[in-house]
């Protein structure tokens, strides 16, 4: 499970208290301006053993952004998170998902890890806890898929959830990122 662009003050924390219950570790992709806000939710992402990756500091897209830019939203971004968790931050998710051949070069480059998805319930555009369950109930998962969700929406805790009851029945584990690239 992966989360992007929090961490959000009110949903980040009921979203770490479910994980804690049920003892999941995940892979946050924060924006560096909700770091900035909420510091505290970013250490408390690491203190509860979850991994921390970069999601730009604004949002901006990558297919459009010039080289200039690129550097100031990612860097800054990893510089602020390596600050407040005291670990290098190299893990990093493009926002949408799309990056220019040129900005994935650059990355490489700085030695991240670009990390994308093969699953996407679209949680941001639910409108309901019960169309976030629904999606979660009829979700056949495989081993190796990441699934895409958001911090920041009022549904996704009723997602995962039900992502943790429906999986946990078949057997499969979550986990972070880098376990996953291990």
């Amino acid at each position: 499970m992966t989360f992007d662009d929090g961490p959000h003050p009110e949903h980040t924390p009921r979203l770490l208290d479910l994980l804690a219950e049920r003892g999941v570790r995940a892979t946050f992709f924060v924006l560096g301006t909700m770091a900035r806000s909420h510091p505290d939710l970013v250490r408390r992402l690491v203190a509860n053993g979850h991994e921390i990756g970069n999601h730009t500091y604004t949002h901006v897209s990558l297919e459009k952004a010039s080289p200039q830019q690129l550097r100031a939203e990612v860097g800054t971004t990893r510089a602020l998170l390596e600050d407040l968790t005291g670990s290098a931050c190299t893990l990093f998710r493009p926002p949408w998902g799309k990056v220019s051949a040129r900005a994935l070069a650059q990355l490489w480059s700085d030695e991240h890890t670009v990390v994308l998805w093969s699953a996407d319930p679209r949680d941001y555009a639910m409108k309901s806890p019960e169309a976030a369950v629904a999606w979660g109930a009829q979700y056949r998962p495989r081993t190796g898929d990441i699934i895409l969700l958001h911090d920041t929406s009022n549904v996704t805790v009723a997602l995962v959830r039900e992502l943790i009851e429906h999986t946990s029945r078949q057997g499969i584990e979550f986990s972070r990122i880098s376990q996953y690239i291990a």
